[in-house]
């Protein structure tokens, strides 16, 4: 129980410092730069979320074994979730490239340009 709310505590945290980091970067510098910066960032965003997906998956199983302890699972619940590993890999890939790579925006826009 604790762990789960010092886990949310951090989220919020680092949730809200995000929050006001973006708010003051944009009161100091205008949109034109912090567009231009974060085009410059986005391999670097790119290699950090394929960094986060490859540890979820390498560390599935070691996740899977602290949240049987902490909940309490059944061995039958336990072997569920360690199962939809590769499900979640897939979604997130999947997330990933339409969401991240904006491949449904250009998809949309090679339907829309002229021949």
């Amino acid at each position: 129980m604790v762990f789960g709310l010092a886990l949310l505590a951090g989220f919020f945290a680092v949730t809200f410092g995000v929050g006001l980091g973006l708010f003051f970067w944009n009161q100091s510098e205008p949109p034109a730069a912090i567009t231009r910066r974060l085009a410059a960032a986005k391999p670097r965003f790119f290699l950090w979320r394929l960094l986060l997906f490859g540890s979820l998956i390498i560390f599935w199983p070691v996740f899977c074994r602290c949240l049987a302890r902490w909940r309490k699972l059944t061995d039958l619940q336990n072997q569920r979730l360690r199962s939809a590993r590769w499900q979640v890999a897939a979604w997130l890939i999947a997330l990933e490239l339409l969401l991240g790579q904006n491949v449904v925006g250009k998809f949309i826009n090679l339907l829309g340009s002229p021949s």
